[in-house]
């Protein structure tokens, strides 16, 4: 055992225990088959999410960006919405909506509205 045995049989050999032994020694060589397999497997992940990373940092890079509308300007010199620059560049996706501010300052004159607003205080 000193010298890197993982089990042992005494003599004379009990057939139960011999099958029992073997039994182990194919468990330890399926799990160490099964850990080569999961550290190949992570060493793919790892160099995915380098590989991410890298172009997380070129997105953080300095980008042209119009100071009023917030377009970018690609590398071809058009002009496009920034979630098209950011979904073109990267797995994201995105879905619009408006925050409370916006609708308020689009909206808020309108009488279909403020009766939005005056049916929600009545339901509450």
């Amino acid at each position: 055992m000193k010298k890197g045995a993982i089990n042992y049989l005494r003599k004379p050999v009990n057939f139960d225990e011999l099958l029992i032994t073997l039994q182990r020694g194919l468990e330890t060589i399926e799990l160490r088959e099964n850990l080569k397999k999961e550290t190949r497997h992570l060493a793919e992940s790892n160099k995915k999410l380098t590989r991410a990373l890298s172009e997380i940092k070129q997105l953080k890079s300095f980008l042209p960006i119009c100071s009023s509308c917030k377009k970018i300007r690609d590398d071809e010199g058009y002009w496009n919405r920034i979630e098209t620059y950011i979904e073109e560049h990267t797995d994201s996706v995105f879905s619009h909506s408006i925050c409370p501010q916006c609708t308020q300052k689009l909206y808020g004159n309108e009488a279909w509205y403020q009766k939005t607003l005056k049916d929600k205080k009545q339901t509450r």
